[in-house]
């Protein structure tokens, strides 16, 4: 009897440090990274994320808030996040697209978006210079799984001696690589834009698979990754099958994932940590866009509109 209890006492425990670990990521969804999803939806609901570029001398927010504005009462949706580009790492298959800004919407099917689509991408070339649909099949249970996988992670490596992990460094050969401008750039750009939010950065990814051997090493810089990621109490927010639904661009997964902010991905793209694993993120194809969240202000601006 005595060990029932304990047992017991144990999954109490457990259970309790999961309901809290599940909370703290909640409070980091809505507050820093400004994400409305829902922890729980049904199986059939339909993501639609949205890239657009905005026409010369208009403004992020101005424009998105137009365009929300216009569809509104179109098809049963919900907006789930915001942002705005810091900047764009171009796809093959979609081209040199400089995208200004990204949102994504929650519809309750496929199906309820296809009824409306024509009518969405009508208000979407009023509003934009340009723009790209994709639908994304979000995978509910990994999804909710999250910050229990980073919990484990954090834990394991607690168990290990691993209390800490070590500071970014910057990386002194980064200078010399020959990518040097193109990255110089970039982080010019996240630190620039943190200035719009300095709480949180959400990037969007689109990839499509590569071989065999491209994925060993993906998947090796992907767990490099997490285990930063369970220590600096961020990580993904969505997690999914890539569905195409404009043109003929074509990928196999979208990853939704949150950093700190704009200044914190500005370090990790210019330190040792980063540079000594990014070789081994090999695709076939990627689309990633870091982007500032705007939503809390679209959503206070479209109340106000009310």
């Amino acid at each position: 009897m005595k060990i029932f209890y304990v047992l017991l006492g144990v999954c109490i425990a457990f259970l309790a440090v999961v309901v809290i670990q599940h909370l703290r990521y909640l409070s980091i969804r809505r507050n820093s990274a400004q994400d409305m999803q829902a922890p729980f939806h049904r199986r059939d609901v339909f993501h639609v994320i949205t890239f657009f570029d905005i026409r010369d001398g208009e403004k992020i927010l101005q424009a998105t808030e137009s365009y929300l504005r216009k569809i509104r009462g179109i098809g049963q949706s919900r907006l789930i996040y915001a942002g705005h580009a810091a900047f764009v790492l171009p796809a093959a298959q979609l081209g040199e697209q400089l995208w200004d800004g990204v949102f994504m919407h929650e519809y309750k099917s496929r199906a309820e978006y296809e009824r409306v689509a024509d009518q969405l991408k009508r208000r979407a070339a009023e509003c934009f210079h340009d723009y790209h649909f994709h639908g994304m099949r979000r995978n509910r249970v990994f999804s909710l799984l999250i910050p229990v996988l980073l919990l484990r992670i954090r834990i394991t490596a607690l168990l290990r001696g691993k209390r800490r992990l070590p500071p970014l460094e910057h990386m002194p050969a980064f200078k010399k690589s020959s990518d040097y401008g193109l990255w110089r750039q970039r982080v010019a750009r996240l630190r620039a834009h943190g200035k719009i939010n300095s709480d949180g950065l959400v990037v969007f990814s689109l990839i499509k698979r590569g071989n065999a051997e491209q994925r060993k090493a993906h998947e090796v810089y992907s767990r490099q990754m997490m285990s930063r990621m369970s220590t600096m109490d961020h990580g993904p927010l969505h997690i999914g099958h890539a569905v195409g639904i404009q043109g003929n661009a074509r990928f196999d997964d979208a990853y939704i994932v949150h950093y700190p902010s704009a200044n914190y991905f500005a370090d990790l793209l210019s330190s040792e940590f980063y540079q000594g694993i990014v070789q081994g993120k090999q695709v076939a194809d990627t689309v990633v866009v870091p982007t500032i969240p705007i939503t809390d202000q679209l959503l206070e601006a479209l109340h106000d509109q009310v």
